[in-house]
């Protein structure tokens, strides 16, 4: 009889262990997974003044270089990602560079200084090098009153993204006086 326990509660203790491990694996492998946007250049291009195509003047145009990393443990099929500036920011023009080419993606720009960018079959460990072109209407785009010093005068948004977030990563090297 005692054979006939001990065979017993080995069994639902196998069971019972099992079972927990299974929750834990499932917990680790469905948790909220970070994908990564370096944002790491801002080049001054022109001080010459000019207008926007809504006619407004701005001072001063510089490229934002930002790149996208999937540092997910997945393949993300579809997502939009919103890459916001500063409010004396205009974007002028937005290119993509992905292993497919240049300018492959669905940009657009829903306010003035927003701009959407739709991404699909986006693999493991690829990235996408984002360049946009934008033009300062007035005050310093680097204002630290506006932004965060540590994160720069950009920030993304996840737009239509299930299972992931984006964390913005500044790599802003100090400049040369």
């Amino acid at each position: 009889m005692s054979d006939f326990v001990a065979a017993i509660l080995t069994f639902l203790s196998g069971g019972a262990l099992g079972a927990i491990i299974t929750i834990i694996y499932n917990k680790w492998k469905d948790r909220m997974q970070v994908m990564k946007c370096v944002y790491f250049k801002n080049e001054q291009t022109s001080k010459m003044p000019g207008k926007t195509k809504d006619g407004e003047p701005y001072q001063t145009t510089s490229h934002t270089h930002c790149v996208l990393k999937n540092t997910t443990n997945a393949d993300q099929k579809d997502f939009s990602a919103l890459f916001k500036f500063g409010p004396h920011v205009r974007i002028l023009s937005v290119t993509d560079i992905t292993k497919v080419g240049v300018d492959r993606l669905k940009k657009r720009i829903v306010n003035r200084n927003e701009c959407v960018v739709r991404v699909k079959n986006f693999n493991r460990k690829d990235r996408i090098h984002l360049i946009f072109e934008i033009a300062n209407v007035g005050g310093d785009p680097m204002d630290t009153n506006e932004y965060d010093a540590d994160r720069g005068p950009v920030s993304v948004v996840e737009d239509d993204c299930i299972g992931f977030r984006i964390k913005l990563v500044s790599k802003l090297t100090a400049r040369r006086k």
